[in-house]
């Protein structure tokens, strides 16, 4: 599959509209100060604005202030303020630095990659933006031994069609300290995303569909043999609002790819469609010819 090709199919609709909409939006750092964290979640609650999945977009918070502030005047702005940092044309959206000392061990919860005897870690974002429907972002997360240029990226459209292109966070879970399907725990993939950050009719639906390219591994089964590559992973969310304070949402990812397994996108689509016939739970196929 072409990046560049698929990048410029979604991006062209986009740009045609997004003259006549509002401008993208950029996304609430995941390593939020604890305090500060919970600030924008009950100022989310008050204002009947469930999260189903982060990083959660700006625009939601600085919409949801208005509902918030008939009940929490010093909450608002408290947010208020801290939001408007975000919204210059350039700014420092996040910097931080963490030492510590450890034993060798797994991996630590939602931390990028780190391990528990990793020495420090640290992470910073810059953001400018040069119009009202472009974004770029520059950002890493850096520690002992790994590095990753997590939170650049490319954003351009608008409220209803937002195309992110670069090393940005899926987290699929209403939770901030765990998520079933996916999280932080790895470092960011470089992916294309197109999603809403604002709710589409009074229904209230949000989506988000996202193409990522995983680490090299060698061990991806084919024909027998394990071979080497970059295995594929796509997902799929999406969810309603049908009245304030409730949401119904469903998610779905799939592995595939890698090496010389197809990765079409047309096979992924049918995939998503009819899993019996062509994902695991295929019984007619062979390991190797299953696509996910």
């Amino acid at each position: 599959m072409s990046w560049g090709r698929a990048a410029l199919a979604l991006a062209l609709p986009l740009l045609a509209s997004a003259a006549l909409a509002r401008g993208v939006s950029p996304y609430l750092p995941l390593e939020l100060d604890p305090e500060l964290e919970r600030a924008v979640e009950r100022l989310l609650v008050l204002a009947g604005e469930p999260v189903l999945v982060r990083p959660i977009a700006t625009a939601t918070v600085l919409d949801a202030l208005p509902r918030a502030c008939r009940f929490d005047a010093a909450l608002c702005e408290r947010v208020r303020s801290w939001l408007e940092r975000l919204e210059a044309r350039a700014a420092l959206t996040h910097a931080s630095s963490a030492a510590g000392a450890g034993s060798e061990g797994w991996p630590l919860p939602n931390r990028h990659g780190l391990g528990a005897g990793d020495a420090w870690q640290s992470a910073a974002r810059l953001e400018l933006r040069p119009l009202d429907h472009a974004l770029v972002s520059l950002g890493f997360v850096a520690q002992e031994g790994d590095a990753t240029p997590s939170g650049s990226l490319l954003s351009v459209g608008e409220s209803a069609l937002q195309l992110d292109f670069g090393w940005r966070t899926h987290w699929l879970s209403p939770f901030t300290d765990s998520a079933m399907l996916l999280s932080a725990n790895a470092p960011a993939m470089p992916s294309l995303t197109l999603s809403s950050y604002r709710p589409l009719t009074r229904l209230g639906i949000r989506y988000a569909l996202f193409l990522a390219r995983m680490s090299e591994s060698d061990e991806i089964e084919f024909r027998g043999d394990r071979v080497s590559g970059h295995p594929r992973l796509a997902g799929v969310h999406l969810s309603i609002s049908p009245v304030p304070g409730w949401s119904l949402g469903v998610n779905r990812i799939e592995q595939y790819g890698g090496g010389p397994r197809d990765d079409s996108l047309g096979k992924l689509v049918r995939a998503f469609i009819d899993p019996e016939a062509y994902d695991n739970t295929s019984e007619s196929l062979s390991d190797s010819d299953q696509f996910g």
